[in-house]
């Protein structure tokens, strides 16, 4: 009866994360088709959608060495992407790095990949390599980590999105991810298949870094010796391959806190996500062990400062303002643009600039960069700024 119960519990925690999963990841994708349509002159219901740019919280440490040495935001963010940053890190303090476990899109569609990776090859899935390399290349997120925030300071550009895995996800059927990125991303998903998120633990510099700051979160993983039977299921479970079974607590970077070893533990009280301590009774203080609480808890920690930004105006995603003679920036352009608001933008005649896009000459001011598309198949937003950065 016991075994039963704690089965019925491993399944509802299971439950709780793959539903708040599921949702985050449509919410995104939501967000980003609303805005590519918009950028596509589509009319919404709704008030100017953000670009995904703007929305990630990886883009506040991608900005901070030009923000330092130059006092101004590397082009496509924003303050919004310190006030994403402020939540993720909100969460990352108080219980650790949730946000990866629970909320990352990216991580969600590497263990919904992993879950067919599991049905093939069973128990050697996440086990093919081996434990000392797997340490190893954990490593490479902070080298990732540094060569992005040195490249993008250099280049005052978002250097990441060439490799960029999560943008590519999400833009692959827009035509705005690169193709660098795209095989990143193919990559990725198809190492999935014999590896546990093998983004999030051995290249992820956004990981890297909410793995450093969740060092000093007082909720974790800690696991209870006197009760513990050292059955080693925890371990075994854990997609991180951490050593659970063997630590009173871990403080591992890579634990994102997907409460898997917690689900696997056939011992009630023996392994908890708590507070350091125990109680009156010998039990964890504090326990996040209900995966409902934890939910809310990320939840609630998420949204409330970045609706509280956006209530106080502070949640700004866009630096759009009205076009200036000749200083127009190639991150600017948009698809609504007319061939006149370009022109005007980087100080030219429509004459010239039709002729430098190899545009027929009767083409009226008026047209949207958006529907030349429909004349010229190949003269695309996308190509248009290619094309300007050399003008």
């Amino acid at each position: 009866m016991a075994k039963k119960t704690l089965k019925n519990i491993a399944k509802k925690q299971s439950w709780v994360r793959r539903v708040i999963q599921i949702g985050f990841f449509v919410f995104v994708f939501l967000l980003t088709a609303a805005h590519v349509m918009e950028e596509r002159g589509i009319e919404l219901p709704f008030s100017r959608v953000a670009s995904l740019h703007a929305l990630c919280p990886f883009g506040a440490v991608e900005t901070i060495g030009r923000l330092i040495t130059q006092g101004s935001f590397i082009p496509k963010t924003h303050e919004s992407n310190f006030w994403m940053f402020l939540a993720t890190a909100g969460i990352t303090v108080l219980i650790g790095a949730a946000f990866c476990g629970w909320l990352c899109p990216l991580g969600s569609i590497q263990d919904w990949v992993g879950r067919l990776g599991k049905r093939i090859f069973k128990k050697r899935y996440n086990r093919f390599v081996p434990p000392k390399l797997d340490r190893l290349l954990g490593f490479l997120r902070y080298v990732v980590l540094i060569l992005v925030v040195v490249q993008t300071t250099r280049m005052l550009s978002l250097a990441f999105v060439k490799v960029d895995p999560y943008y590519a996800l999400f833009h692959f059927w827009t035509g705005e991810a690169l193709p660098s990125a795209i095989i990143v991303l193919a990559v990725v998903l198809a190492a999935s298949l014999f590896v546990e998120r093998p983004w999030c633990r051995w290249l992820c510099p956004f990981g890297a870094v909410l793995g450093l700051v969740q060092l000093i979160s007082p909720w974790k993983i800690r696991r209870n010796t006197n009760l513990c039977t050292s059955c080693g299921l925890c371990g075994r479970t854990c997609p991180m391959n951490i050593d659970v079974d063997k630590k009173t607590a871990v403080y591992d970077t890579r634990c994102n806190r997907c409460g898997e070893c917690l689900a696997a533990c056939p011992v009630a009280g023996a392994l908890d996500h708590s507070f350091p301590g125990k109680s009156k009774s010998g039990t964890q203080k504090l326990s996040l062990k209900n995966r409902f609480l934890t939910a809310g808890i990320i939840l609630v920690l998420f949204a409330a400062p970045i609706l509280i930004a956006k209530q106080a105006g502070l949640f700004i995603t866009s630096n759009k303002k009205e076009i200036i003679q000749g200083k127009l920036e190639i991150d600017d352009i948009k698809a609504s643009m007319t061939l006149d608001d370009l022109a005007k933008g980087f100080d030219s005649t429509l004459v010239t600039l039709l002729h430098y896009l190899g545009l027929p000459s009767d083409m009226s001011g008026d047209t949207k960069l958006k529907d030349i598309e429909d004349v010229i198949e190949t003269v695309t937003t996308r190509v248009i700024r290619e094309k300007m950065a050399s003008f």
